[in-house]
């Protein structure tokens, strides 16, 4: 047992619950207490030794009133009166056992003003010195002038002692008022660190108070966050949870102490292994270096939403400059594809053909991306349209891939067009198909579901509501973190060489958020659990189909061209404009060209167009159709862009509008134009015949 342990053992319980003064005195106190109960007893053994029995039998005498010290201490609970009888019993023990004649005596009274004040305080210190330096001065007076060798002796013994005294007295006293500081410090210190702590405690669900990175404290609100109980977390420096990539920041902004704190975000590790992002505040407090109190919460959902966030409005802007692109690079292929045609039959052409028509698929997946792709019915039936894509579907996956399909009974109406969600459906097999290149099992299922406003599946960024649920699971290799967290980001791909586009996943993200939905993947790599990329798709339901206005295009080229037909084109692109009017001119149809909306209004001024062949993404901010529709109500009209995601109403008569996607070939133009004309002809003329 260490000897403070046994000394604490000894003290009442008043004394070692009241000051830390006390409590230090009381301590010194019982050690003095031991000195005088066990040196007595050595020393009357080796006086018994000696044949002294007599002095050795005084000798243990003594040590009962030392020892009567304790039992006073605890009747009185008084430092200060036990250390006066103590002192007392020391100095007359010291006073009766050598006498005023030993030098010894005097010697030894030297100890008095410090015991005093080391035992009561530097008042008794005073008042034993005093009665010492009284005791050796009476005995002075005592001594025979004839022998000033001793006289001088005691005189010196006087001041000697009165200076060791007030010295004494004077270091005390210099002590007990550093000590007072130091503790009114502590004081200060305590109730900053308790405000501090009790602002922090009320405003985040995780504190911790540090000194030189060593925990002193750890709220309760750390085992919701990180799994970890407070004594478990304080077991390990603070440092040793934070992410190694943040660690290195973190510990540089500390160094640079600030009175207003600091704040920053941070992975920490979790009892589980994983990281969680913590929002983290920082306030130093008392003096000097390395105390600080840290409050945290757990953002790591914060997180994830604004990644998503970020991630979207990322997606936002690609779609941007990709319906950009999209648009410049149809208006080179109308032409590389138009004028093609327009050569003479061989196999460089029919090579040029082709290569264009590859490109065109990459141009389509842009414009699905870019969300500007909106032709098609405005719902699908689901059940219908896997029952019809089960076929194409066997072909692409080959006989080692498995394919279920699991639809629900009737009708499943989703509000997306059915050529796009045909798209989402082929590009989603398609790479389920590489996962499994030793074959696998590809299932899909559609459902109805209902979202919840604070359900647990609900996904974020999306409404409350009713949803139509597309599962496509396959059982391959699955994706790692990197990839999956990555999978809808543009140009991205994990396929090597030439033909990757990166495209495919990035389109499919496009067509599902246009459509108002929500897309999802998750993966397991675990081998032999069956388990390996599911996609989730919710797409708003929709009650019925809204079918397509259909115009059958005309391609057959010995059919009659209707006559004295004026067509008006407004195109932007000298290539795109030189190729319109190349071929329709060569089929006998009177064009009147524009590059804008402006020369296009200039050029009605003078003749009635029967038709107008515009693309809706070259007016500069001003609508050509609903401008030439408020002059000529009847007036029918081809785009050649895409569809626009503009409200019908802002597009005028929409009976009278029909849609050529680009690229298109040189006998898609004509079968279309001549398809219009023969159709509005037989709407003002019911009963004659084709012209």
């Amino acid at each position: 047992m260490k000897l403070e342990q046994l000394a604490n053992r000894l003290l009442p319980k008043s004394i070692l619950s009241g000051p830390k003064d006390v409590q230090r005195r009381g301590t010194l106190l019982i050690y003095a207490v031991m000195f005088c109960v066990f040196v007595p007893i050595p020393v009357a053994i080796i006086l018994w030794i000696i044949n002294k029995p007599g002095l050795a039998g005084i000798v243990l005498l003594g040590v009962i009133p030392s020892a009567a010290a304790i039992p006073l201490l605890h009747a009185t609970k008084s430092v200060s009166l036990v250390g006066h009888a103590l002192t007392a019993w020391i100095f007359l023990q010291t006073a009766l056992d050598f006498g005023p004649e030993n030098g010894f005596s005097v010697l030894a009274i030297f100890a008095i003003p410090i015991i005093a004040c080391s035992l009561i305080g530097e008042r008794a210190g005073v008042g034993w010195t005093i009665a010492s330096v009284a005791w050796v001065a009476s005995h002075a007076l005592q001594a025979s002038p004839t022998d000033p060798t001793y006289y001088g002796l005691l005189w010196s013994a006087a001041v000697v002692v009165g200076a060791i005294g007030f010295a004494v007295i004077v270091l005390e006293q210099s002590r007990t008022q550093a000590r007072i500081e130091s503790e009114t410090a502590n004081t200060a210190l305590l109730s900053q660190r308790e405000r501090l702590l009790a602002f922090a405690d009320n405003s985040f669900p995780a504190i911790a108070e540090t000194i030189n990175n060593r925990m002193l404290y750890v709220s309760q609100g750390i085992t919701e966050i990180l799994d970890y109980s407070p004594t478990e977390f304080m077991e390990r420096r603070l440092d040793s949870y934070v992410h190694p990539e943040e660690l290195p920041a973190i510990l540089s902004q500390l160094e640079q102490v600030s009175v207003k704190g600091m704040h920053y975000e941070a992975r920490l590790r979790h009892k589980q292994g994983h990281w969680v992002w913590l929002e983290l505040f920082a306030i130093p407090y008392g003096p000097g270096v390395g105390r600080w109190i840290f409050a945290g919460r757990n953002i790591d959902a914060e997180k994830k939403q604004r990644e998503l966030l970020q991630q979207s409005q990322r997606l936002e802007s690609v779609g941007v400059l990709a319906a950009g692109m999209a648009h410049d690079f149809n208006n080179l292929l109308t032409v590389t594809m138009g004028f093609s045609e327009l050569l003479p039959a061989s196999e460089s052409r029919d090579q040029i053909i082709k290569a264009t028509g590859e490109a065109a698929k990459l141009t389509q997946q842009l414009t699905s991306f870019a969300r500007i792709d909106g032709t098609g019915p405005t719902a699908t039936d689901v059940n219908r349209l896997g029952r019809n894509l089960l076929p194409l579907l066997k072909n692409i996956m080959g006989e080692t891939i498995e394919i279920n399909l699991d639809d629900t009974q009737g009708q499943l109406f989703a509000a997306i067009a059915t050529g796009q969600l045909h798209q989402v459906l082929l590009n989603l097999a398609t790479n389920a198909k590489r996962a499994m290149p030793e074959g696998g099992k590809l299932t899909i299922r559609a459902k109805k579901v209902e979202v919840q406003p604070s359900g647990e599946d609900k996904p974020d960024m999306i409404q409350p509501g009713s949803y139509v649920e597309i599962l496509v699971n396959d059982t391959g290799a699955g994706m790692d973190a990197y990839t999956l967290q990555h999978a809808f980001d543009p140009f991205f791909s994990t396929k090597q060489g030439s033909r990757r586009s990166g495209l495919g996943l990035t389109s499919v993200y496009g067509i599902i958020t246009n459509a108002g939905g929500h897309i999802t993947l998750s993966s397991n790599q675990t081998p032999g659990d069956g388990q390996g990329t599911q996609a989730r798709l919710l797409i708003p339901t929709a009650n019925e189909i809204t079918p397509p206005q259909e115009l059958k295009v005309d391609d057959t080229a010995t059919n009659p061209i209707p006559s004295g037909q004026t067509l008006l084109v407004i195109e932007e692109d000298v290539s795109v404009r030189s190729l319109l009017v190349y071929s329709l001119e060569r089929e006998g149809y009177s064009i009147e060209a524009a590059k804008n909306v402006g020369q296009a209004l200039q050029i009605v001024d003078t003749l009635e167009p029967d038709l107008l062949i515009t693309d809706n993404m070259t007016t500069f901010g001003t609508n050509p159709i609903t401008q030439l529709q408020e002059r000529f109500p009847d007036l029918n009209i081809i785009c050649t862009g895409n569809q626009p995601e503009a409200s019908p109403e802002s597009l005028g008569d929409t009976a009278t509008i029909r849609y050529l996607a680009k690229p298109f070939r040189s006998s898609d133009l004509l079968g279309t134009v001549r398809s219009v004309l023969r159709q509005a002809n037989a709407q003002k003329f019911p009963d004659s015949a084709d012209l």
